[in-house]
């Protein structure tokens, strides 16, 4: 079933509200998420400069590949289905998390005064 002038299916918006549900919870934690993200972040930063090497590696193995074997020809696929684009509110459907998160954290610092543990 689709709503929106058949923009939007319903599933997209059951996903959207276990979203929501989810993201206002998560609101209140935003402050650890913080604090755990401030202290980890020197492992993210390795994370990333790994993954870029390996990114960098697999690249050149499959360019040298590529030279000494090139691709076969793939066969022609069917044309796809055309997409509608989003006109109107369906356009700006997925931002409904990020205002649920957003409202989750509010009513945190208006319960407790505190922006920060």
């Amino acid at each position: 079933m689709k709503l929106f002038d058949g923009q939007v299916h319903v599933l997209e918006i059951a996903g959207l509200i276990v979203a929501s549900v989810f993201a206002h919870a998560i609101g209140y934690s935003l402050p650890i998420l913080a604090a755990i993200l401030l202290i980890l972040w020197p492992l993210l930063l390795l994370q990333m400069l790994a993954e870029g090497l390996l990114i960098a590696v697999f690249g050149g193995i499959e360019r040298l590949y590529r030279k000494a074997r090139p691709p076969k020809p793939k066969p022609v696929a069917p044309p796809k289905a055309s997409v509608v684009p989003r006109t109107g509110i369906a356009r700006y459907l997925w931002y409904v998390p990020l205002l649920t998160m957003t409202a989750g954290y509010a009513r945190y610092v208006y319960e407790t005064g505190r922006w920060f543990l």
